[in-house]
């Protein structure tokens, strides 16, 4: 009885995490609509914005998918999918209002390539992480990296400056983030 007691209490600790999880995306893609709607009406003609918007929602997608992937069938797999989504949200929102700053102000920079030691240490990164995840989650990894991938040369064809570098520091941050296992970095 007392096990049953503490799992229910445990069961609806999981539900509010979930709960609040929700409420933290919904309000990071709330964000996300505001910032990407003002840069459409900065750059109203701009199909290269429509094009990367619909990249990066291709990438959160696969992105989400795979950290869902790592806790699949877990109490906790909502609230990491929801985490993902928000946290996506909120780094995208960022980028599209320094975006619309930049045209604004008509400081958009020339393009700089990407610094090779974080390449570096996003590839080494990415090996790690594979090499220590379970073969069935593998696929969705990689499918994450091709949306990745994809969303991170358009972005940084439109936005140029450090794009790259600034790109790849977030999906080392992102990688990192995903892996809930024992340590591995």
């Amino acid at each position: 009885m007392i096990a049953l007691a503490l799992a229910l209490v445990v069961a609806q600790t999981q539900l509010q995490l979930n709960d609040r999880a929700e409420q933290h995306a919904r309000n990071a893609r709330a964000s996300l609509v505001a910032a990407y709607a003002a840069a459409r009406a900065e750059i109203p003609d701009d199909r290269r914005l429509a094009r990367v918007q619909y990249l990066w929602d291709a990438m959160q997608q696969a992105t989400c998918a795979y950290y869902s992937s790592v806790v699949a069938g877990g109490s906790i797999e909502p609230m990491v999918h929801l985490d993902c989504v928000a946290s996506l949200s909120s780094v995208r929102a960022a980028r599209l209002r320094a975006l619309t700053a930049d045209t604004r102000a008509g400081t958009i920079r020339p393009a700089q390539p990407v610094d090779a030691r974080v390449d570096a240490q996003l590839n080494a990164d990415y090996a790690k992480l594979a090499n220590a995840l379970d073969p069935s989650e593998r696929p969705y990894l990689q499918r994450s990296e091709q949306a990745w991938i994809a969303y991170r040369d358009a972005a940084c064809a439109m936005e140029s400056g450090n794009c790259l570098t600034e790109l790849e520091r977030d999906r080392i941050s992102d990688l990192k983030n995903s892996w809930m296992a024992e340590p591995l970095w």
